[in-house]
């Protein structure tokens, strides 16, 4: 058996002596042994060549147009959009305060406050969720839309 096989070809004996061993202790390994042989010989005849400098040149290739628009965002550009898409949160934060607020108003006058108080702190806690995610997909978009990418194009068909 060729000692190829073990540990990422890295030729080490030692796992072929413990295999070996392991093979002659079990019980179940002795009754259906496993055609070890036969593996390691399509093994060392199929190797793997993997040119690795090529695969980056295609990746680099590929993704030249995807670089070059990253590169020419400027840090002025990039803040402008953070600062449009976070206007609107002042608002929306002090229009769920009130919401909640209701909310919390409406419930205790036909459940317990405990209850009340669970369910409305559960509904802020899905709002601040919501908000995170939201506010997550900001640099997203801007990066889709520095790259001159309509919306249509995001999803690719299969």
């Amino acid at each position: 058996m060729s000692e190829q096989v073990f540990h990422g070809g890295q030729g080490v004996a030692d796992g072929a002596a413990r295999l070996t061993a392991h093979a002659r202790e079990c019980e179940e390994c002795r009754v259906s042994p496993l055609p070890l042989g036969r593996m390691a010989v399509l093994l060392d005849s199929a190797p793997a060549d993997i040119d690795a400098a090529g695969m980056s040149a295609r990746v680099v290739l590929r993704l030249r147009g995807e670089l070059q628009a990253v590169r020419g965002m400027s840090w002025r550009r990039v803040l402008v959009q953070l600062l449009r898409a976070l206007l609107p949160l002042p608002a929306v934060l002090a229009v769920d305060a009130c919401v909640l607020g209701a909310a919390y108003w409406l419930g205790s006058a036909v459940l317990p406050s405990a209850v009340v108080a669970y369910v409305v702190l559960s509904g802020a806690a899905l709002l601040v969720f919501v908000f995170g995610l939201t506010y997550a997909a900001v640099p997203l978009l801007m990066a889709r839309q520095a790259a001159g990418v309509s919306p249509s194009v995001w999803v690719r068909e299969r």
